[in-house]
């Protein structure tokens, strides 16, 4: 009898133990279920990489890789944002950003594709850094409604200290295919104005 006691009562000090309610076997369990989820976000970002999602570095990020500071990341970023954008897209590697393209679409067209507002200059796209303006601009730009309504399809990508004898020249050369040497802002206002003027 004592030695089928002293049996059950270490198979309850083992159940105990590895019972939920050990602080130690549940410290153990959460750190597993985090490095899951560190390997599951280093995997997401990977994958978003390959793909120019900037969604990758804010999980980077969240991930907290210690081989690089927030501070290293963001100033990243902020080099990545001064790279120079383009018009081309891949449509097929865009993802759940056609509710976003279609209200660019209502607000450039009206509320029906056969309304233009015609006093309607510009759409602006805002928000944080990484999100996706220029991918869901790219998206817009190269939908085929817009490429039938517009006349000239202009893109012109410009940094946050922008120089707008540049601009000018930027977009003179993409109507006319031909690079502007003039640096003089009012002679390239007026060149811009006489390609655009009447045009959608």
């Amino acid at each position: 009898r004592r030695l089928m006691g002293g049996r059950s009562m270490i198979i309850e000090q083992v159940q105990l133990f590895f019972s939920a309610s050990n602080p130690f076997i549940s410290a153990f369990k959460d750190g597993l279920e985090v490095r899951a989820i560190r390997e599951e976000l280093d995997s997401v970002s990977r994958d978003n990489a390959q793909f120019g999602n900037p969604l990758g570095m804010v999980i980077q990020m969240c991930a907290g890789t210690r081989s690089e500071s927030v501070s290293d990341i963001a100033t990243k970023e902020v080099i990545r944002r001064d790279h120079e954008t383009w018009s081309l897209i891949n449509k097929d590697v865009v993802i759940g950003r056609d509710r976003d393209r279609d209200n660019v679409l209502n607000m450039l067209f009206g509320s029906s594709s056969n309304e233009v507002d015609e006093t309607l200059s510009m759409v602006a796209i805002v928000g944080i850094g990484g999100i996706g303006k220029s991918t869901l601009a790219q998206y817009v730009y190269n939908d085929e409604k817009v490429k039938i309504k517009f006349d000239l399809h202009i893109w012109v990508w410009a940094t946050q200290n922008f120089d707008i004898v540049e601009i000018l020249q930027k977009i003179l050369a993409s109507v006319t295919d031909e690079k502007s040497d003039h640096g003089v802002l009012d002679k390239l206002q007026r060149q811009v104005w006489r390609q655009i003027s009447g045009k959608k």
